[in-house]
């Protein structure tokens, strides 16, 4: 094993509850996060605790075909610190996931075995259509009988699964994401590379989870949730005066008929809005924001969605119900 990372002694570990704590670890192309869930909690996803740090690993691969070395640098001194930090809280087992920056960039196998040298921990990298099948088991979770479509767009990938009464398939997985358009792409650029992987994608995987002539759409990550967000705030402007974390609650479970997110993502992509009209967007995510817009109004067009609905969970929640619920999961558990 390699030299370990220094911290800054002591730790500040918070204090959680639980005996049977579950560390996991997701390793996305523009986050790293670690959850601290409660494995005896009855009947719910109790997540105890949440830590992230913007790594963006998967900054421009689209273009260049490697991680980011910025990001590289970060990475390798915050997952040994999360995972040391996860073992002091009490987690008895910790699950850790790698997605689409590792997965598809040429120098991932290398920087993962660099990550391998630097703790015990042993990290998974699931493919796009298991990163699909556990956001839409994680995004669902709670619903009663959901059935639609889940799309979880990342910062290296757009990942989609269909759901009919709770039930999940047809996963597939497009490989690009807001972060690995780069924040200097134009939209015509956007446009010509999104088209044919659409197109692709759903002539494989046809998604036809109708309920009576309707089609939902769950919407999962960041940014996708902060479209919902901005519709939220346009609807009701006392948001906008709001906390963030006011109309991120707001977001879950709410309902916006396609048609009204369609004129959203329209002003967005046209610029017909400034972003700094757009309260529900961090910053660090304006870059962003016109590739995301785009590939949501493509979806929505493709699948024929008639109502998007917010989910404020996703991947590691559905990671955590894998592993409790005996899943393949299980194979990347490193005990404690």
């Amino acid at each position: 094993m390699g030299k370990l990372p220094e911290y800054t002694a002591p730790y500040d570990i918070p204090k959680v509850g639980g005996k049977n704590n579950v560390g996991v670890i997701d390793i996305g192309s523009n986050n790293v996060r670690l959850g601290v869930y409660d494995a005896d909690a009855k009947n719910a996803v109790s997540l105890l605790y949440l830590e992230g740090k913007k790594c963006r690993l998967g900054q421009n691969l689209a273009q260049t075909g490697h991680l980011h070395p910025n990001g590289v640098t970060a990475l390798m001194d915050y997952v040994p610190y999360l995972y040391y930090k996860a073992r002091l809280m009490r987690c008895n087992s910790i699950v850790a996931v790698a997605t689409a920056a590792l997965r598809n960039a040429s120098d991932g196998g290398a920087v993962l075995q660099q990550l391998h040298e630097l703790s015990p921990l042993r990290i998974h990298i699931i493919s796009g259509e298991e990163e699909a099948r556990l956001s839409a088991l994680g995004a669902t979770y709670g619903f009663d009988n959901p059935s639609g479509v889940v799309a979880d767009l990342g910062g290296g990938s757009m990942d989609i699964a269909g759901v009919q009464d709770g039930d999940i398939y047809g996963m597939t997985s497009i490989p690009m994401g807001a972060l690995s358009l780069g924040k200097y792409a134009s939209l015509k650029n956007i446009k010509k590379m999104v088209k044919p992987l659409y197109a692709d994608a759903f002539e494989v995987h046809p998604l036809t989870a109708d309920t009576n002539g309707e089609k939902s759409l769950y919407v999962v990550g960041g940014i996708l949730r902060a479209l919902v967000a901005q519709y939220i705030i346009d609807m009701d402007m006392r948001y906008a005066y709001a906390s963030r974390e006011t109309y991120k609650n707001a977001v879950h479970g709410y309902q916006v008929p396609a048609q009204n997110m369609m004129v959203l993502l329209n002003d967005i992509i046209k610029e017909k809005r400034k972003l700094s009209s757009l309260h529900a967007v961090e910053e660090d995510r304006a870059p962003y924001i016109i590739p995301s817009a785009y590939m949501l109004k493509r979806l929505i067009r493709t699948l024929g969605i008639t109502t998007v609905i917010g989910a404020n969970s996703g991947l590691r929640d559905g990671v955590f119900l894998d592993f409790i619920g005996g899943g393949v999961m299980q194979e990347s558990v490193r005990w404690t």
